[in-house]
């Protein structure tokens, strides 16, 4: 079951760069760019191309 949401105001920096926390530091996000403006972040876990199993 989902957990409820927190919500949190961050400021994009000069460079166009924004910080999730360390929580997240050396992981991998999905980002998805919605026609309204609005951005989705999605933790997900990459699986190199040599680790994958051949069908």
């Amino acid at each position: 079951m989902a957990q409820p949401h927190k919500t949190e105001l961050k400021t994009i920096s000069a460079s166009g760069q924004i910080s999730l926390g360390k929580d997240y530091a050396g992981k991998h996000v999905q980002l998805e760019k919605l026609e309204d403006r609005r951005w989705i972040i999605t933790p997900v876990q990459v699986i190199p191309e040599h680790l994958k199993r051949k069908s």
